[in-house]
């Protein structure tokens, strides 16, 4: 979807290979930043896509200060889940790549039970799901990379959705854009989210079934989502 002109961070997961040698479907799920100033052309192109299922990761304040036009826009459904309760900026030292991880890696345990209904929203959507936050790096990109995780895309793949943002975001006007230049979504980042991850939790299937999302809901995500 190459002609969206309303987004500064979109894309979808086609292609990306897992570690069974399969790849992932388009139309299931993307990942953007807000789409607060979308053209209608873009709209039309979401709608034929099949993206009509709407994810707001972000938090109250954020929704109105900069509403997503998609909330009240025709033929798509809305679902505001917020991930993080407080921002990442002023909590965590971001000095480093390692840190910014850690920040991401440290507010899993208070988000389980938003990850709890993001996901089983993802099992249960009839329709493609885009999900964001208002960049579309960092909270967008904790939700892909535990998705991606799910069902079992290759790491690289994974590293490489992440710092995708990179060059995205932090090239002219990012200034204007981004309120939180520390968080800088190098592929380093990602990396040590993952280490961090996978010490701690062994394996996705244990992540999953300890925030309490059933074996079904998960089955139904690689189903939709991974080619046959």
């Amino acid at each position: 979807m190459n002609d969206l002109t309303g987004f500064r961070n979109f894309r979808s997961f086609q292609g990306i290979r897992t570690k069974n040698g399969r790849t992932l479907r388009a139309g299931v799920f993307a990942r953007s930043d807000n789409p607060h100033a979308l053209p209608e052309e873009d709209m039309i192109l979401l709608r034929e896509a099949d993206y009509r299922i709407v994810v707001d990761l972000r938090r109250d304040e954020e929704r109105a200060a900069r509403p997503d036009l998609l909330a009240a826009a025709p033929g798509f459904e809305y679902h505001p889940l917020t991930l993080n309760s407080k921002p990442y900026l002023g909590r965590y030292p971001l000095s480093d790549s390692k840190m910014v991880a850690r920040a991401y890696f440290s507010e899993l345990p208070a988000a389980v039970a938003p990850l709890r209904k993001i996901f089983h929203l993802f099992a249960e959507a009839e329709n493609g799901v885009l999900f964001h936050c208002e960049a579309g790096k960092d909270r967008t990109g904790v939700v892909a990379a535990l998705l991606l995780t799910l069902v079992g895309a290759e790491e690289a793949e994974i590293i490489d959705d992440y710092a995708a943002s990179l060059d995205r975001l932090y090239g002219e006007g990012a200034d204007v854009f981004l309120a939180d230049r520390e968080l800088i979504p190098k592929a380093e980042v990602m990396e040590y989210f993952l280490d961090f991850f996978y010490a701690k939790y062994i394996s996705s299937e244990s992540f999953f079934t300890g925030i309490g999302l059933s074996e079904s809901d998960r089955e139904m995500i690689k189903r939709k989502f991974v080619s046959r």
